[in-house]
């Protein structure tokens, strides 16, 4: 426990020297405050060019080579909406900048998002104009609710991960086969 608040600690000093650097929030415009995008630390570099897209590997600073299975990403190149979370680019590749930037905007600081850091992302992610989308959005965060259906309420950025990968389908199956015999 003490050694997670210390991480958080070093994390909060790496964010605050980072920002010296770059500027992320206008004061004046709150939503920019409470929503901060990712910044790699320069002391963790696990995942390098943060900002580069990925072709068919969902690559986090957990993850960073991803997992591929049997060619799931690549049979699925990902077809995108408006008021998607921008995780993927219009050829299909994966972003992890702004992956990654949806946990540092709407996870208060944990490796999870509760149903109703979900509904914040779904309204922050929204485009005016795109009423399609939205319904899109919503239908594809509850599928993956229900689909991983965490028990407590806390759907996991490794499983959100593995999702785009198309890893999480796999280890679904072998569960759900597992649990019918």
């Amino acid at each position: 426990m003490e050694q997670s608040g210390a991480r958080d600690g070093a994390d909060s000093v790496q964010r605050a020297k980072v920002e010296d650097l770059v500027r992320t929030a206008i004061v004046d415009v709150p939503v920019t405050v409470q929503r901060r995008p990712f910044l790699q630390p320069e002391d963790d570099q696990r995942l390098t060019h943060v900002g580069t897209p990925r072709v068919n590997t969902a690559a986090t600073r957990e993850h960073p080579q991803g997992t591929v299975r049997d060619g799931w990403a690549k049979e699925h190149q990902h077809q995108t909406h408006g008021s998607d979370t921008g995780a993927y680019d219009n050829e299909g590749r994966f972003l992890p900048q702004k992956f990654e930037d949806v946990f540092s905007k709407y996870n208060e600081g944990q490796d999870y998002l509760t149903i109703w850091n979900i509904w914040d992302l779904l309204k922050g992610q929204r485009l005016v104009a795109d009423p399609v989308g939205w319904a899109g959005a919503f239908f594809e965060w509850c599928a993956t609710y229900y689909m991983v259906w965490p028990e407590d309420g806390k759907l996991r950025k490794e499983d959100i991960r593995r999702l785009y990968d198309g890893s999480l389908f796999y280890d679904l199956a072998d569960r759900r086969k597992t649990s019918k015999t």
